[in-house]
């Protein structure tokens, strides 16, 4: 008995070596079972623990490349009926289900795909929960590095490096990525930096590329979206992978108001998954905010003590003059802790007060009174 990687990590040998039991049963003159990959490397065979003499003098290549059902002449042994093993929705090929045979007696490949439809149904049963499950848990190891990439931005954008931990921030993420080049444009700013496998880009070479990042910048405002295109030479040669094909993925960058800024670019041999492109929108804002240039005197929500005695000091000077007082209700607050713990809550608080910090202006008093409230005071 035999078992190589590729669908033979997804095949259990003793049901395997059951199923085999049950179609030399139904099959006339069956003499061994095989389950070959769609390479042709050969994944179990039995039932016996010596089968794999009998199917090493038939040829793997002949049994791939013949028709999806049909039954083979084996000269000096028999024949082999060789049947596709297809699964999904789309019914992609996993592998092939051959039946070595010997005798007088012989069926046509449909009648004997009849005689072991349930054995072929049990197998690709048990391919369908063994892939999935692994699925399920290479998913879930992705999602957990994933944060672990998330949390370590977090991490480097609270500490005091300015340029170098920007430079950081790429370098964390083309890594995570396995890119060989990263670059982030955002041309009101004058930023244009890149990473590769060997280090910083220098300067010279981002102004190489500044048509490219021009053409990504705008391609983000116009789709605002993630977007997958073929890496142009310019941008291979920089990433030192010129002699490959490459695709480069393209995250908009953005700023206040919604409004695209820029670009977050990934570059690599390998094609980007749909993970990927999940991903990399969530890591550009974060990498976005290394960007950003400091408020020199950031307004910190005033207390409710601050508030009350600012109403009650323009009251007595001015009675008569037009004043608002906005209360806004953050909604489902409860949840958003119950969901993401109170970091959650305290960052959604967060934003709604810069959000109302910047639509009140500078004579604005903006106060946390609890309870997921937030008051706007217009003098």
């Amino acid at each position: 008995m035999q078992n190589t990687p590729g669908i033979g990590a997804y095949l259990d040998a003793g049901s395997l070596k059951q199923f085999a039991g049950q179609a030399m049963e139904v099959l006339p003159g069956a003499l061994s079972v095989a389950v070959f990959d769609v390479q042709g490397s050969i994944a179990w065979c039995g039932p016996g623990g010596g089968d794999n003499n009998l199917w090493s003098r038939i040829s793997a290549r002949d049994i791939v490349a013949a028709d999806d059902d049909c039954c083979m002449d084996v000269p000096g042994t028999g024949f082999v009926y060789r049947f596709t093993l297809r699964r999904g929705r789309d019914k992609d090929a996993v592998g092939i289900l051959a039946v070595l045979a010997g005798g007088d007696v012989r069926l046509s490949a449909f009648s004997a795909r009849e005689e072991i439809a349930d054995i072929i149904g049990c197998i690709l049963k048990q391919l369908d929960i063994r892939m999935e499950l692994s699925a399920v848990r290479q998913q879930s190891g992705r999602e957990r590095k994933d944060m672990e990439l998330l949390a370590r931005l977090d991490d480097l954008r609270g500490q005091e490096g300015g340029a170098s931990s920007l430079q950081e921030a790429l370098c964390l993420t083309a890594r995570h990525f396995d890119s060989d080049l990263v670059v982030m444009a955002i041309p009101d700013r004058g930023i244009h930096r890149a990473w590769r496998r060997d280090g910083v880009v220098n300067e010279q070479g981002c102004k190489a590329m500044s048509p490219i990042l021009a053409s990504l910048v705008a391609a983000a405002k116009d789709r605002r979206r993630v977007l997958i295109a073929n890496a142009a030479g310019v941008i291979k040669r920089i990433a030192g992978i010129e002699n490959q094909e490459a695709q480069i993925l393209s995250s908009p960058v953005l700023a206040g108001g919604n409004e695209v800024a820029g670009v977050l670019g990934l570059v690599r041999a390998q094609k980007f998954s749909r993970f990927d492109v999940r991903l990399i929108r969530v890591v550009a804002a974060r990498v976005a905010a290394f960007t950003e240039e400091a408020d020199p005197s950031p307004r910190l929500p005033a207390t409710r003590h601050d508030l009350l005695r600012e109403i009650d000091r323009q009251l007595q000077s001015n009675p008569k003059a037009s004043r608002a007082l906005l209360l806004i209700d953050i909604d489902k607050l409860h949840v958003v802790n119950e969901m993401h713990g109170h970091f959650g809550g305290d960052a959604a608080i967060a934003g709604v007060i810069s959000a109302a910090q910047k639509a009140g202006g500078d004579g604005a008093i903006v106060c946390n009174i609890g309870g997921g409230s937030i008051a706007l005071y217009l003098p």
